[in-house]
Protein backbone atom coordinates (compact mmCIF):
# COMPACT_ATOMS: atom_id res chain seq x y z
CA UNK A 1 0.00 0.00 0.00
CA UNK A 2 1.30 3.52 -0.97
CA UNK A 3 1.74 6.25 1.58
CA UNK A 4 -1.09 8.27 -0.32
CA UNK A 5 -3.85 4.93 -0.14
CA UNK A 6 -3.01 4.74 3.52
CA UNK A 7 -3.39 9.02 4.12
CA UNK A 8 -6.65 8.63 2.35
CA UNK A 9 -8.26 5.21 4.13
CA UNK A 10 -6.86 6.89 7.65
CA UNK A 11 -8.36 10.02 6.67
CA UNK A 12 -12.09 8.25 5.95
CA UNK A 13 -11.18 6.24 9.33
CA UNK A 14 -11.18 9.46 11.07
CA UNK A 15 -14.16 10.92 9.35
CA UNK A 16 -16.28 8.13 9.64
CA UNK A 17 -15.47 8.45 13.80
CA UNK A 18 -16.55 11.93 13.76
CA UNK A 19 -19.59 11.45 12.59
CA UNK A 20 -20.35 8.40 15.03
CA UNK A 21 -19.05 11.00 17.67
CA UNK A 22 -21.49 13.61 16.34
CA UNK A 23 -24.31 10.98 16.24
CA UNK A 24 -23.71 10.06 19.85
CA UNK A 25 -23.41 13.44 21.12
CA UNK A 26 -26.93 13.87 19.46
CA UNK A 27 -28.57 11.17 21.35
CA UNK A 28 -27.13 11.84 24.50
CA UNK A 29 -28.25 15.53 24.37
CA UNK A 30 -32.02 14.09 23.44
CA UNK A 31 -32.01 11.41 26.72
CA UNK A 32 -30.82 14.66 28.26
CA UNK A 33 -34.01 16.79 27.66
CA UNK A 34 -35.93 13.36 27.67
CA UNK A 35 -34.83 13.29 31.09
CA UNK A 36 -35.45 17.02 31.84
CA UNK A 37 -39.19 16.30 30.85
CA UNK A 38 -39.78 13.93 32.92
CA UNK A 39 -37.67 15.45 36.21
CA UNK A 40 -40.15 18.63 35.28
CA UNK A 41 -43.61 15.99 34.66
CA UNK A 42 -42.55 14.19 38.15
CA UNK A 43 -42.46 17.92 40.02
CA UNK A 44 -45.72 19.14 38.19
CA UNK A 45 -47.17 15.96 40.02
CA UNK A 46 -45.85 16.37 43.45
CA UNK A 47 -46.64 20.00 42.98
CA UNK A 48 -50.85 18.73 42.27
CA UNK A 49 -50.51 16.91 45.71
CA UNK A 50 -50.93 21.02 47.35
CA UNK A 51 -52.98 21.22 49.97
CA UNK A 52 -54.02 19.42 53.49
CA UNK A 53 -54.26 15.89 53.67
CA UNK A 54 -56.53 13.84 55.77
CA UNK A 55 -55.46 10.64 58.08
CA UNK A 56 -57.64 8.27 57.79
CA UNK A 57 -58.67 5.30 60.39
CA UNK A 58 -58.48 1.72 59.91
CA UNK A 59 -61.94 1.74 58.12
CA UNK A 60 -60.92 4.43 55.71
CA UNK A 61 -62.93 7.11 57.94
CA UNK A 62 -61.22 10.85 58.23
CA UNK A 63 -60.12 11.07 61.08
CA UNK A 64 -60.29 15.56 61.40
CA UNK A 65 -56.24 15.17 61.89
CA UNK A 66 -54.44 16.63 59.15
CA UNK A 67 -51.07 14.13 58.61
CA UNK A 68 -49.33 15.79 55.94
CA UNK A 69 -49.81 19.50 54.11
CA UNK A 70 -48.20 19.81 50.26
CA UNK A 71 -47.52 23.20 49.47
CA UNK A 72 -45.24 24.87 46.22
CA UNK A 73 -43.03 27.55 47.44
CA UNK A 74 -39.36 29.23 45.76
CA UNK A 75 -41.65 30.63 43.12
CA UNK A 76 -42.88 27.27 41.90
CA UNK A 77 -39.16 25.86 42.34
CA UNK A 78 -39.54 23.67 45.03
CA UNK A 79 -42.51 21.93 47.34
CA UNK A 80 -42.48 21.37 50.81
CA UNK A 81 -44.26 18.94 52.35
CA UNK A 82 -44.55 18.55 56.43
CA UNK A 83 -45.57 15.16 57.25
CA UNK A 84 -47.68 15.64 60.78
CA UNK A 85 -47.85 19.00 61.06
CA UNK A 86 -47.92 20.27 65.08
CA UNK A 87 -46.73 16.93 66.43
CA UNK A 88 -43.94 16.02 68.29
CA UNK A 89 -42.31 13.97 65.30
CA UNK A 90 -43.38 16.78 62.95
CA UNK A 91 -40.96 16.39 59.68
CA UNK A 92 -40.69 18.28 56.65
CA UNK A 93 -39.46 17.40 52.83
CA UNK A 94 -38.46 19.89 50.29
CA UNK A 95 -38.49 18.71 46.59
CA UNK A 96 -36.85 20.26 43.51
CA UNK A 97 -35.51 19.69 40.31
CA UNK A 98 -31.62 19.51 39.59
CA UNK A 99 -31.19 19.30 35.73
CA UNK A 100 -32.86 16.00 35.33
CA UNK A 101 -33.13 15.02 38.95
CA UNK A 102 -35.78 15.38 41.48
CA UNK A 103 -34.02 15.74 45.09
CA UNK A 104 -35.77 16.16 48.20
Amino acid sequence: MNRFTATVIAGLVALSCGSASADADDVMAKDVMAKDVMAKDVMAKIAALEGEWMLLDENGADTGMVGTVFKSTANGSAVSEVMMPGSDHEMLNVYHTDGDRVLM
